[in-house]
């Protein structure tokens, strides 16, 4: 997951161990170039905090994700109206997921039925923070 701080308007993005997200250890991926590229094909992002009240508040909008050295910078925009640009001045930490290309797939794609009943049938590509 990445870490977003804001300062002012400028954004920082650090990864963290401290926000995890459930993932299978056969899809764990370490690869940071793969992640970058999986962002950048695929840039509709969920941008997460938290509103005035301490609730979960999410806003959907594409950012672009640029390399500053070692350091990732996702530009992006959020509209006057929407109260999220408020809650990030006040409180400038949040975490953004990008979700890659998704499908269902059929239980008769399995070449053995006990993987179905382990309920793979979605599968998804999220980049996340490479361990």
């Amino acid at each position: 997951m990445l870490w977003i701080e804001f300062q002012g308007n400028i954004p920082t993005c650090t990864t963290t161990s401290a926000l995890n997200m459930y993932q299978p250890p056969q899809f764990q991926s370490k690869d940071r170039a793969q992640a970058l590229q999986i962002m950048r094909a695929h840039p509709f992002a969920s941008l997460i905090s938290v509103d005035d009240a301490g609730l979960p508040f999410v806003t959907h909008l594409p950012l672009h994700v640029e390399m500053q050295g070692e350091q990732m910078a996702l530009l992006g925009h959020c509209a006057k109206p929407n109260p999220h640009w408020q809650y990030l001045q006040t409180r400038p930490n949040a975490v953004v997921t990008f979700l890659g290309p998704h499908a269902y797939l059929s239980p008769q794609v399995y070449p053995d039925w006990r993987v179905c009943r382990l309920g793979i049938t979605w599968q998804c590509i999220a980049p996340l923070k490479p361990r």
